[in-house]
């Protein structure tokens, strides 16, 4: 997720990324989990720190 966040990755390509992790790290249906209020979070969290 860092490396994505470092090379400018959009909410897009971070939710994919998020919904592969969710899916194939953890073994939790995407449709369990809601991933685009923690997308928004980190990048939030991102931007600030860059600045």
């Amino acid at each position: 997720m860092l490396e994505k966040l470092a090379s400018g990755a959009g909410s897009d390509e971070l939710t994919r990324f998020s919904e592969g992790e969710v899916t194939g790290h953890f073994g939790v249906s995407t449709e369990q989990v809601d991933i685009a209020p923690m997308v928004e979070r980190v990048t939030t969290w991102w931007q600030a720190a860059q600045h």
